[in-house]
């Protein structure tokens, strides 16, 4: 069995409980991605939000979730050292990890999410952490090792799935 099927039938059996399926927010929208987030993430992106700043954040964040599950072109960028501001989603170090951050750049929001794909256009989104508090080295070394640490604990022994060129990850998307 393959590693994208080994991760889609881990999935089956975390749904609901530990992995929860977010299709996009707006009934009747295509979902020809899929994006499944952890109950941490499930609980950042979902109604109600605070009437206020941080509630806009948290609605803007879901709204590039969204865009991913409709299937809309994003950038995307597989050299953590050189991608444009703008890029949606994007390897961290260390690449041979497979860990990715989809990116709410909007400068209102600035929110990370940090997970792997699963297979071609199935993401799994694991940890979220606010811009502002990623902004030393250790930071971001801490939040990717925690998002590592939350695959393990849902997918042991599996491994990251692991594409070996872009067109293997996404459909619909350009280069950043």
């Amino acid at each position: 069995m393959s590693i994208d099927e080994q991760i889609k039938e881990r999935i089956a059996g975390l749904h609901g409980h530990r992995l929860f399926y977010l299709p996009p927010s707006m009934p009747g929208d295509p979902c020809p991605r899929e994006l499944y987030v952890s109950k941490e993430v499930w609980e950042a992106v979902n109604e109600p939000w605070a009437d206020n700043w941080m509630g806009q954040r948290h609605k803007a964040f879901r709204a590039v979730l969204d865009s991913f599950t409709r299937g809309d072109w994003l950038s995307i960028s597989e050299n953590p050292d050189n991608k444009e501001p703008h890029t949606t989603v994007a390897r961290v170090r260390p690449v041979e990890d497979e860990i990715w951050d989809i990116r709410c750049p909007a400068p209102e929001a600035m929110i990370r999410c940090f997970g792997a794909f699963g297979g071609f256009d199935l993401f799994v989104c694991l940890t979220w952490q606010y811009r502002e508090d990623l902004n030393t080295n250790e930071d971001w070394c801490n939040e990717i090792e925690r998002c590592k640490s939350e695959w393990h604990r849902l997918f042991d022994p599996i491994e990251r799935f692991r594409g070996a060129s872009l067109d293997e990850y996404l459909s619909n998307y350009w280069p950043a």
